[in-house]
């Protein structure tokens, strides 16, 4: 296997794997159900409380110069203490139980530890590319005209709350060689009081057709265009514009509205950023 097709693969498993651990997927079909995200007189503070895991590990030369070292990066913000909202917390807790691979939640009551098993898992993946890379002569060749150290780096943070609603915002990125980093960038809204995690039912008061729309003239203003075949020359679609697809990420909530983000290639090419748009909340 090349090293293009390695790191294309690590990128397309990161995106499957997070679109499945976002709960409520982009589907082709839009619930019809009314979602209530209003406020209701509830203390609005929802404790956390941050660790971290950062370090790294030395991996060998693959010439006689180049010292190549994998480096990871590992932060979190986490619920703790919230007797008063103990189904949210839970949720949340395994929703970034589920973002660190740890798929039975074992980790839940020990958020350190939790990220430590991450890098050293990660450590071990590392390693395990390095041996791959130093039998590959091309791939010896192609790491070397590109990059350095071999990185990956996950954060986790409040990005939004009111008295009913919170939301966390999770950040991937990673460099396996090759030209560039891969990134990923998703949020998830979650209900304090009920502990529900929102994905497509935040827009489920708009049908197909109209959501489509918006998200269309959004990406107008994303792209600085006006009309809709100037829009189209920027995107990378497999179908006509009426028929893009929803973002494989969930939308979530902001201060400004309901932020819908897609992902590095998803519709357009890497230098195109992360293509996304903000629907008010009415």
């Amino acid at each position: 296997m090349n090293r293009i097709t390695r790191i294309l693969i690590v990128f397309l498993g990161m995106l499957s794997f997070i679109a499945c651990s976002n709960g409520e997927k982009a589907k082709s079909t839009v619930s019809d159900t009314q979602t209530d995200t209003s406020t209701t007189p509830q203390s609005a503070t929802f404790a956390t409380d941050s660790v971290f895991f950062i370090d790294s590990v030395s991996l060998g030369k693959l010439t006689t110069e180049e010292q190549l070292w994998g480096r990871v990066s590992y932060k979190c913000h986490y619920p703790k203490g919230n007797d008063n909202y103990l189904l949210a917390q839970n949720n949340i807790l395994n929703w970034i139980c589920e973002l660190y691979s740890d798929s039975t939640h074992s980790n839940k009551a020990n958020m350190q530890q939790l990220l430590t098993n991450k890098g050293l898992e990660m450590f071990n993946r590392f390693k395990n590319e390095f041996q791959e890379m130093s039998l590959d002569s091309d791939s010896t060749d192609e790491y070397v005209d590109y990059g350095t150290d071999l990185d990956d780096a996950i954060d986790i943070t409040v990005a939004f709350e009111n008295d009913t609603l919170i939301t966390f915002e999770y950040g991937h990125t990673s460099y396996w060689g090759g030209a560039h980093d891969n990134h990923y960038f998703s949020g998830t809204t979650f209900n304090k009081n009920t502990g529900h995690r929102y994905g497509y039912d935040l827009l489920a008061k708009y049908d197909e057709k109209t959501l489509r729309r918006l998200i269309i003239n959004g990406l107008k203003e994303y792209f600085e265009v006006t009309t809709d075949v100037e829009l189209e020359n920027e995107l990378m679609l497999l179908g006509p514009l009426s028929e893009i697809p929803f973002p494989v990420s969930s939308p979530y909530i902001l201060k400004d509205g309901i932020l819908l983000m897609y992902q590095c290639y998803e519709i357009a090419c890497y230098a195109m950023g992360m293509p996304s748009l903000i629907i008010p909340l009415e």
